[in-house]
């Protein structure tokens, strides 16, 4: 028997037909298990709490009166989550059968793993992967070097995750936070995620303040759900992404290291915009 609570949160920001989605496949495959779930608004315009209220008044709404971004939402879920365990969540998924019970079974026997994710599917049926290296400068290097041809899938899945089939149970560096489960008490502990991240890098960054406290990031991909997610990556975009790496370097790194990155970044603009690379 499973012990203590599930608490689920998700952020939500004008997304209000695909949050009912996601709850209705919450609450479907809930089974037996007891769950907290909480929606934290970032001030959306789309009657998001009214619906929500309607078809689902189980649900805890934390109402914003602005938008305060994806960390610092999810710190204001956690500071009323009652679970053993947390489950950050994004409101563009679909939840399948026993997803929820297999990930809390491999926490509860696996007393080393502090955070995990699952395997993440594309509205298509494909992989989305969804586990990834720190964006080390070697690893980035290396990254732009092997993407082409000329080199074997068994040599990039074996220095880069983002090659790797996701097709096992494995330690990796971070995974994607449109699924995150980790124990509550652990991220309490740490104080949550880092507010100086407003979109992007927070699960980057939430992954190596546990990694460094010495609790392992599992990647599990016996359970699996529906990411519907973003596949527009536009310069405004990247220029976020960009942002919030940025951001990681300037907490974690040297003033040095921070620098290369900030250079490898803008060659890497420069080729993605003037020579079509």
């Amino acid at each position: 028997m499973l012990k203590g609570t599930l608490t689920i949160i998700i952020v939500n920001y004008n997304s209000t037909d695909l949050l009912l989605n996601c709850l209705h496949s919450i609450f479907f495959t809930q089974n037996e298990l007891t769950l907290q779930v909480i929606v934290v608004d970032n001030n959306s315009s789309d009657k998001s709490k009214e619906k929500v209220k309607i078809w689902f008044p189980q649900v805890f709404f934390l109402q914003n009166d602005k938008n305060v971004g994806f960390s610092r939402a999810c710190n204001q879920g956690l500071q009323v989550a009652q679970g053993r365990y947390v489950l950050f969540l994004n409101p563009d998924t679909i939840i399948k059968n026993n997803v929820f019970t297999k990930c809390l079974k491999y926490l509860e026997a696996h007393t080393d793993a502090g955070l995990l994710g699952c395997k993440l599917i594309n509205a298509d049926g494909s992989l989305q992967p969804s586990c990834a290296d720190f964006p080390y400068i070697h690893k980035l290097i290396l990254g732009h070097i092997v993407r082409w041809k000329i080199f074997p899938n068994k040599i990039k899945e074996k220095f880069l995750l983002k090659y790797w089939k996701h097709n096992k149970i494995r330690e990796v560096d971070w995974v994607l936070g449109a699924f995150m489960m980790a124990r509550i008490d652990l991220l309490k502990q740490i104080g949550g995620f880092n507010e100086s991240f407003f979109l992007y890098g927070e699960d980057l960054d939430l992954c190596y303040r546990l990694q460094g406290e010495g609790w392992k990031i599992i990647f599990f991909p016996h359970a699996e759900i529906l990411h519907f997610g973003n596949p527009t990556w536009d310069n405004s975009r990247l220029a976020l992404v960009y942002n919030a790496l940025f951001t990681f370097y300037s907490e974690h790194f040297s003033k040095t290291k921070t620098r290369l990155f900030r250079l490898f970044m803008l060659a890497f603009f420069y080729q993605r915009n003037y020579r079509g690379l």
